[in-house]
């Protein structure tokens, strides 16, 4: 009698049957007691004999369930995939948080075209974020819309004024704009 090898994604198999022991990593018992490979997208460890979904991956290792991609929102780290920060976004090519343009408050892509929302006084107009020029506010959700205040160069988003062009005077007791001429 000569002796069958094992398949190569056995550990050990049975000298009787030929069936497979525990499967190698990667692998899971099939219906015919041979080890197969895991699907995509799961994983199994040295024995084990089912393959289990990898987490918070979008792919991950066959053999450890270390992440290798993750989705929108996440990011690589030591293997694993973590929430990225509400100014950063997921990098589609190496699958780390990157930081949002300064501009933008949050985001989803780089660039100063990719923001979701912006700083406080930068318009928001498809996607881009733009400094609102003096006299002009904006929230960080919309257009740079003019301040309420006759005169007045800087103002918040509320539309409190804080500052006026010349030749006009601030007057911190009104929040208003004041002529210098009499």
């Amino acid at each position: 009698t000569t002796c069958q090898a094992c398949s190569t994604t056995c550990t050990t198999c049975s000298n009787v049957t030929g069936f497979c022991l525990p499967c190698k990593a990667g692998s899971q018992v099939a219906s015919n007691n041979t080890c197969s490979a895991c699907p995509s997208n799961t994983y199994s460890l040295d024995g084990q004999s089912t393959c289990a979904d990898c987490s918070n991956c979008t792919a991950c290792q066959a053999t450890t369930g270390s992440c290798t991609q993750c989705a929108s929102g996440f990011g690589l780290n030591n293997g694993e995939c973590l929430a990225c920060a509400s100014n950063q976004f997921t990098n589609e090519t190496t699958f780390l948080c990157q930081a949002c343009d300064a501009s933008c408050l949050t985001c989803s892509t780089s660039g100063p075209n990719g923001c979701s929302s912006c700083q406080i006084n930068f318009g928001f107009v498809n996607n881009t974020c733009t400094a609102c020029q003096g006299g002009s506010r904006s929230d960080g959700t919309g257009p740079c819309v003019n301040c309420e205040t006759p005169h007045c160069s800087a103002c918040n988003p509320a539309s409190t004024c804080s500052a006026c062009f010349s030749p006009y005077q601030f007057l911190n007791t009104t929040l208003e704009c004041a002529s210098t001429t009499n």
